[in-house]
């Protein structure tokens, strides 16, 4: 079967069964060539994992809006490429501009980001941060309760996973722990986010 043809079905099989093999064999397919697009869009800012979060984070987007029935005429190797290409230069610049504004004291990103704390120069944020922060005895307390409440608006799947991207472990690593497809996590992932970026949990 020819790479084309291969393509066409994973797509048919992720928009009519919700195929999370599909998925996974589409990420796989064009993984190396969007961090390599992400890494060249954020530029001399880029990290390997800011470049890693820009990719997962448009790939489970356009896994959830192709399964909601966006991108009707989507049927091709060629399609699903600029397609994939757009949405991660898109999410990259927006990172990027997230970071420089973040940098600058604006500090109102939600989301994965709302540990981040815009005083710290390296520039390090979110799921990572809560990791490898080392907060003052207060910001303990008010991270230990608000931390409480968020996972509280998660599923018992969803604040697994939290959990173990807390831990700094690579999303990868977190398919293995949890026995689930590396897509169905990145996907578990932007609902994580998209709740905590709702949430008014941190709003003062």
């Amino acid at each position: 079967m020819s790479d084309e043809h291969s393509v066409t079905n994973w797509l048919h099989a992720l928009r009519e069964e919700n195929n999370d093999d599909a998925a996974q064999k589409i990420w796989n397919r064009f993984q190396k060539r969007l961090i390599g697009v992400a890494m060249r869009q954020l530029g001399t800012n880029n990290r390997m994992t800011d470049a890693d979060d820009a990719v997962n984070d448009a790939f489970a987007s356009f896994c959830c809006r192709y399964e909601e029935g966006q991108y009707p005429d989507l049927n091709d190797r060629d399609g699903l490429w600029r397609l994939l290409l757009t949405m991660t230069e898109n999410k990259a610049r927006k990172q990027l501009r997230r970071e420089l504004a973040d940098k600058r004291g604006a500090g109102n990103v939600r989301g994965d980001s709302i540990f981040y704390s815009p005083t710290n120069a390296d520039g390090q944020g979110g799921f990572d941060r809560i990791a490898s922060t080392e907060p003052s005895p207060e910001d303990v307390l008010t991270l230990k309760e608000s931390m409480e409440d968020l996972m509280r608006e998660l599923t018992a799947e969803e604040s697994d996973i939290a959990v173990l991207r807390m831990q700094a472990y690579a999303n990868t690593e977190i398919a293995e722990k949890t026995k689930l497809s590396l897509a169905t996590v990145e996907r578990r992932l932007k609902q994580i986010r998209e709740k905590w970026s709702a949430s008014t949990v941190l709003e003062a």
